[in-house]
This record gives C-alpha cells, structure tokens and sequence, in this order.
C-alpha cells in the first residue's frame, strides 16, 4: 500500500498569534459518488481550519485496510509530538453512517466494536491521561468527532461501556454535509480556537447549523468518564 502522505497546517502568515499543541486527525470514508463528485466534508473542514492555524492532518481511506494504516500513523504521530504527555488530540471522522457502523467507500462497513479496538490500539500505544493516584481511572488522551448521520447515537447505543475516548461528539440523527460543516468548523473554532468548555462550544455548534433551541439539538457531547475520588 502506498505511503500516506497527510495534509498538514501551513505555518501562521499573520492575524492573531495561536500556538496550539492539540492536533485534529481527520479520516474520511465518502462514498463513491462522494468521491467521483469531490464531495468530501472532512477534507473541506480540514482546509478550513488549517487556515485557523489549528493542526490538522487528513487521510483519505477507502476501506479497512488503508483505515488501519491511518490508525497507526496516527498513533506514531501522537507518539513523537514533543509535548504527547499532555496534549489531547481529536480524531474525527467523516462517513455515511448506519446502525451497524460506518460504511467505506469500497463498500466494507466498520463496525463499531472495530472502531472500539482501533481506537483502544491508539490508547495502547500513546498512553492515558495522568491522574492522582486518588482518582483511579484510565482516560484516553482522544477524543471523538463523528459526522455521519446519526453516529452519535448509535455508536453509544452498540457500545454502551464504552470508554476508548476521552469524550465523543457527534449528530444523533440525520444530517447534511453542508449542516455538519458548519458546525463541526463552529465547534473548533469555539472548543480549540478560543478556548474554554466544550460544552458552550456544542451550544454553538448547533446553532450555526440551524437547530436554535436546546430540545432541537442534534449534535450532542458525551464524556463516559465522570471522575470518581478513590480517597482511603
């Protein structure tokens, strides 16, 4: 299989200064007519936040084996940043979605146990987040962003235990491309960009795709790691 060669941030040419050390890695999947199109989401958001000087490295994977050569380069990756001990990347994807996973565009489906185990291999190989010996837990350094229809939803629903991420955002119904553009480049620019809780950044995110009132949101957040105090 040939090289990946992944797009990266050009370095900031002016504006306001950003140094930031999280770093986005985007997989996307489309589907063949998505692909013949130019139609791919993830590659357009990538674009646009890189010109937010964030980092973003994308791979564009046609099924599961390209996806798994994704998966490691990821993890080396995070490995040799010179900070990886305390930086916390997202990992979004970007693929047409069902109940049972997400669908490639060679036509394979990854399922949601395998991005369970692919995910978990990140984990393995880049550690968890430090934590005082009182708060027994392990916290992975990743975090999740699904654009695929209502991946949110069912990747919580098949996999109800599961704690691969550090937390996991996403739509929990039907979504447009068009839709999910906006506010997953919403929900950087307020999460990352600026700063702060990724919980006001959620907010927003739904807002600028059209949902205006809380009982309406689509996209939705989810942190599967409450902390709990192992005090003597």
């Amino acid at each position: 299989m040939p090289e990946i060669e992944p797009l990266t941030a050009a370095s900031p040419t002016g504006g306001i200064p950003v140094n930031f050390r999280e770093v986005i890695y985007f997989i996307e999947s489309p589907s063949p007519a998505d692909l013949l199109r130019g139609r791919n989401e993830g590659d357009a958001l990538a674009r646009v936040l890189s010109l937010g000087d964030l980092n973003v490295v994308y791979y564009l994977c046609v099924g599961l084996d390209s996806i798994d050569v994704a998966i490691g380069d990821i993890a080396d990756k995070i490995l040799n940043q010179e900070d990886y001990e305390t930086a916390f990347p997202f990992i979004h994807i970007s693929a047409h979605g069902s109940e049972d996973g997400l669908e490639l565009t060679d036509g394979d489906v990854l399922l949601w146990d395998q991005l369970t185990n692919r995910l978990n291999l990140i984990n393995d190989t880049v550690g968890y987040v430090g934590l005082p010996p009182t708060l027994n837990q392990k916290i992975p350094k990743i975090s999740l962003s699904l654009s695929s229809c209502s991946a949110y939803k069912n990747y919580i629903e098949q996999t109800p235990n599961n704690s691969s991420y550090q937390c996991i955002v996403g739509p929990t119904d039907d979504v447009s491309w068009c839709q999910s553009l906006i506010a997953f480049s919403t929900f950087y620019y307020r999460g990352l960009i600026k700063g702060g809780s990724y919980e006001p950044a959620v907010t927003a995110m739904n807002m600028a795709a059209g949902f205006d009132k809380e009982p309406d949101f689509i996209f939705r957040i989810h942190n599967p790691h409450p902390f709990e105090n192992q005090e003597p």
